[in-house]
């Protein structure tokens, strides 16, 4: 199984090298990392002779373009062109060791050319020394990240083999620049969804001081794939590690905690023409309200919303508010929704309207989440209406007690 995944590997990345790299002589870059001076007459040489060999030349003629690229080695040891088309003759007369040697020569002299290196690192997986490749995969993406698309690509599929990716876990685990990036091709772009769960699983086994953006794409992977019931147990977990209560129904319904955008909890988002402010609690210390100040602009989106996962049945959500010249054509509402399979958002309920000027003042309204497709909801604070007048905000208005019950 190993050969096969290397076999293919090596495959592509000497196809890839003789189309756009050893070919191309004309149009290769000199390295950035060296400061020399280019001898136009082997460049123009070596245009002639990757041509020819592109010709399928005959075997005297190999042999002729082999002391061509020799000479032109002697006279000019600085040009890395020549051994690229050097290892293209190899490559295409068979001499395969002979230019694994060259790879290793050349890639082993430092990280100024990604192609070489590239070929270099799947010459260490070829040859078992894992701990080397990884290496050389840590150095690559950290110094070429332009290149990143296809490396990570080349990574993704190595560690299917089972002893590369302990020693790939390892370096992760030292939380690399390129880790999240990593983590995210595995979850948006890789071809299997469980590798990724695996993986951030095993990154993660010890359940201590996850990295919150990475935490929040798993959850948010975890609920694309189906699975929310085992996003929201990861959730109530890693609250329970960090000594925080995890009521059934809202989070944090007083506002005691920032916000952090991560998946059932509340989003943290900030919405232009909105200002989020906390206040102290009416009559509780240790508890806080949110107030939210408008300015008579148009905002269709308040940016205060929270993704929950409530059983089926019947449920009553209850909050109290208060309100200074809140001013909205249809009023505020707090909605609830339901993300049905597929990803639409059914409404459940919507709250009775809030403007105006009024005092501290409790309101409730009763739902029920259906048995069928709504293991996600989200309760979302919105404009009564849809109308471009109903989005035109001014005023002010504070929440707390935010609470669901199940009836």
């Amino acid at each position: 199984m190993i050969r096969g995944a290397l076999g293919a590997i090596v495959a592509a990345l000497l196809l890839s090298i003789a189309v756009t790299t050893l070919v191309d002589v004309a149009s290769h870059p000199k390295p950035a990392a060296l400061n020399y001076w280019q001898d136009d007459a082997v460049v123009d040489r070596l245009i002639v002779l990757a041509k020819d060999l592109a010709s399928d030349p005959s075997p005297p003629r190999q042999d002729e373009i082999l002391d061509d690229l020799v000479a032109l080695h002697r006279r000019a040891p600085l040009e890395r062109r020549v051994l690229y088309v050097l290892v293209d003759l190899l490559e295409r007369t068979g001499r395969h060791s002979a230019a694994d040697r060259l790879i290793e020569i050349v890639g082993g002299m430092g990280y100024r050319d990604p192609g070489f290196r590239t070929v270099y690192t799947v010459r260490l997986l070829k040859s078992g020394r894992w701990q080397e490749a990884v290496d050389s995969y840590d150095a690559l993406l950290r110094i070429f990240v332009d290149a990143r698309p296809a490396l990570l690509t080349d990574l993704a599929n190595t560690a299917s083999i089972d002893a590369f990716r302990g020693v790939l876990l390892t370096k992760l685990a030292t939380r690399p620049p390129w880790r999240r990036v990593f983590l995210s091709y595995l979850r948006d772009l890789y071809s299997s969804k469980t590798f990724y769960f695996e993986t951030y699983d095993a990154l993660n086994a010890d359940q201590s001081d996850p990295d919150l953006q990475e935490f929040s794409d798993y959850l948010k992977g975890r609920i694309d794939a189906g699975d929310t019931a085992l996003a929201h147990e990861a959730w109530v977990n890693f609250n329970r590690r960090r000594g925080v209560a995890v009521p059934y129904g809202v989070f944090d319904g007083a506002f005691t905690l920032p916000a952090d955008g991560i998946p059932f909890g509340w989003a943290n988002g900030e919405v232009k023409n909105v200002v989020h402010h906390y206040l102290p609690h009416p009559t509780m210390e240790g508890r806080r309200a949110l107030g939210l100040t408008f300015f008579g602009d148009r905002t269709p989106y308040i940016g205060v919303e929270q993704w929950l996962a409530l059983q089926p049945g019947h449920h009553t959500f209850k909050a109290q508010s208060t309100a200074e010249e809140l001013t909205a054509g249809r009023g505020l509402v707090w909605r609830f929704f339901c993300r049905q399979q597929g990803g639409t958002w059914l409404p459940l309920a919507t709250t009775r309207p809030d403007q105006g000027s009024h005092g501290w003042m409790v309101f409730e309204v009763d739902f029920d989440v259906p048995e069928i497709d709504c293991p996600l909801q989200t309760l979302r604070l919105e404009p009564g209406g849809h109308a471009v007048l109903d989005t035109e905000i001014s005023g002010s208005v504070t929440f707390t007690d935010l609470e669901i019950r199940k009836r």
